[in-house]
């Protein structure tokens, strides 16, 4: 009867199962965040594109000169410059940042187990490479 290594085909084909598994959800992560940043990013320069192009910040200039109507009209002064923003671009940059926010925060027990699970499997490799070498000498 021949001896056959059962234990070693299947450890590979374990080790090989969750390789496959953690890189593809660790893939999965990287997509989602590098997209949630990029749309993050896009937004805030349109954002201070469409301030610097509507002269935003000049009106912050004409209100400096007079202290005194700015105090007793603050929350007028506070209203036309919010409706001198573009909001679109503001409440996308804020959506991204919230979702990127949010899909880290609930990611972190996955992305423990997925570090701790590569960890494991390198593990493997190494003592399962260094028993073929000793055998080998």
């Amino acid at each position: 009867m021949k001896n056959v290594a059962i234990h070693d085909q299947l450890m590979k084909k374990v080790v090989a199962f969750e390789k496959r598994r953690s890189y593809s959800w660790a893939a999965w992560f990287f997509l989602v965040i590098g997209a949630l940043v990029m749309v993050f990013g896009i937004s805030v320069w349109a954002f201070g594109r469409d301030v610097i192009r509507r002269q935003t910040l000049e009106l912050l200039g004409l209100f400096q000169q007079d202290w005194e109507i700015i105090r007793d009209f603050w929350q007028d002064t506070v209203g036309v410059f919010l409706e001198e923003l573009p909001q679109e671009w503001l409440i996308v940059a804020l959506v991204a940042l919230v979702g990127l926010i949010g899909v880290v925060l609930a990611t972190t027990v996955h992305r423990r187990r997925v570090v701790q699970r590569l960890r494991e499997l390198a593990s493997y490799g190494k003592i399962r490479n260094n028993k073929k070498i000793k055998k080998d000498i």
